[in-house]
């Protein structure tokens, strides 16, 4: 009689092995699915030369989390990472581990999107203490000021973690009744061919968020406006709140993009940036503009309620400022003191340096045949500078002081008009140095 069905009870364990089985005796036809599980095989049974090539496929891999990957650890065993969350990234963590799902910080992987030079206030190149009421300070920083007070302005130490300075207002003369068209704001102006990226006057237009960090022993409302003077002068604007005294607070607002104010691709101001501090009612008797609108003076300083100059005991303190493009405000972009030296001189320069020179000159109508100080700016600058010498100075010879003065250098000195072809010995030097101004 012919044996037809051996069942597995009636075989003893280990009775049938390999050696007893010839090869490819048994394949998938002869065994009822599922019934070779982990338990079934030895460790290391199968490996890479018992699978035929493309046998095992995704589909016959056991599910996992959606978002894991596998690996292996430093005792070959694969397991399963993850899965991170959205913006993490996978990085190594050396070998003997698995690698790990981490959050990397913004400032280590965006760079050049803050719009704001000197926006941790490191930057002093004028130096001391400032009381201008309509001019610049710290480096790219400007005060306007017109009330019956008065204001110093210093680069100071007090400033939020992750920052070694701030700009620093004291009230040094009270205005605590202002008049309507009384005011005292800090400014911050932007040059349009760096906002070109927000695409502005296109259906293309992008948001920008500004973040700062602020303090003040005054608490209350402020507001921030910034104009678009370009084609259309159109304002937005902002209030932020200081909820606790002498406490640093970060503040962060969003506008978005001017789908019809084009900002002119040149060396030109672009934005205008106003913190405002002390207003008159001319200036906040409408509305807070939170979409780009034309501009009206009723609405530049809406909200605004805190008057800083109303006692000579308050001071108000900014530093950490980023204006960058998007909704969302992502940490402080710090750069090094020099790249941000550099980025300043393209506005203003003050050179400390002696110089002087001597040499001949041909007898000419030309301006540019001088003879004299001859000086390469480090960078170019914006447009061709006011040059002020500083300190002790002196030239001599020829027929009439002359300078020429151009984005990237200038020459300072005298200029010979004699007889035509005939020459003179011309000297100059500048014992303090210069500056040279071309901000907005």
């Amino acid at each position: 009689m012919a044996l037809t069905q051996v069942k597995t009870a009636g075989i003893a364990a280990d009775a049938v092995t390999g050696a007893k089985v010839a090869d490819d005796q048994i394949d998938s036809e002869h065994y009822i699915a599922a019934s070779i599980d982990n338990e079934h095989l030895a460790n290391n049974a199968v490996d890479s030369d018992e699978l035929a090539a493309g046998s095992v496929d995704i589909a016959h891999l056991a599910t996992g989390t959606d978002g894991q990957i596998i690996t292996w650890g430093a005792d070959g065993a694969a397991t399963a990472v993850g899965p991170g969350t959205d913006g993490q990234v996978l990085t190594s963590t050396g070998a003997g581990s698995p690698p790990a799902f981490e959050t990397i910080s913004t400032s280590d992987t965006l760079s050049f999107r803050n719009k704001i030079i000197n926006g941790a206030m490191q930057i002093h190149q004028r130096g001391g203490t400032s009381t201008t009421t309509a001019g610049y300070t710290l480096d790219r920083w400007k005060a306007a000021s017109g009330n019956d007070g008065a204001w110093a302005i210093t680069q100071s130490t007090t400033a939020p973690d992750g920052f070694s300075n701030s700009l620093k207002i004291d009230c040094t003369t009270a205005d605590a009744s202002l008049a309507a068209s009384q005011y005292a704001q800090l400014n911050y102006k932007i040059e349009a061919q760096d906002l070109q990226d927000l695409a502005f006057g296109t259906s293309s237009a992008k948001s920008i968020t500004l973040s700062f960090w602020v303090r003040s022993n005054k608490t209350g409302d402020f507001n921030v406006a910034i104009g678009q003077t370009d084609n259309s002068d159109k304002q937005v604007g902002a209030v932020y709140t200081i909820n606790i005294a002498d406490t640093w607070e970060k503040k962060t607002m969003t506008w978005a993009g001017d789908t019809s104010g084009v900002i002119n691709n040149d060396n030109g101001q672009g934005f205008q940036i106003s913190w405002n501090l002390a207003l008159g009612t001319d200036r906040t008797s409408g509305t807070t503009r939170s979409t780009w609108t034309a501009y009206a003076d009723a609405d530049f300083g809406a909200g605004q309620v805190v008057n800083i100059m109303d006692n000579t005991a308050n001071e108000w303190l900014i530093s950490g400022v980023q204006l960058e493009v998007g909704s969302t405000a992502t940490d402080f972009e710090h750069r090094s003191y020099g790249d941000e030296l550099r980025r300043c001189q393209r506005y203003y320069i003050k050179d400390t340096r002696t110089r002087g020179n001597g040499g001949n000159s041909v007898a000419t109508n030309e301006l540019d045949s001088i003879a004299g100080v001859d000086v390469d700016f480090p960078t170019i600058m914006r447009a061709s500078p006011t040059i002020a010498t500083l300190g002790g100075n002196y030239r001599n010879g020829g027929d009439s002081d002359a300078q020429v003065i151009s984005d990237t250098g200038f020459t300072w000195g005298r200029k010979f008009t004699g007889t035509a072809n005939t020459w003179t010995t011309i000297v100059a030097y500048t014992i303090g140095g210069y500056t040279a101004d071309a901000e907005l």
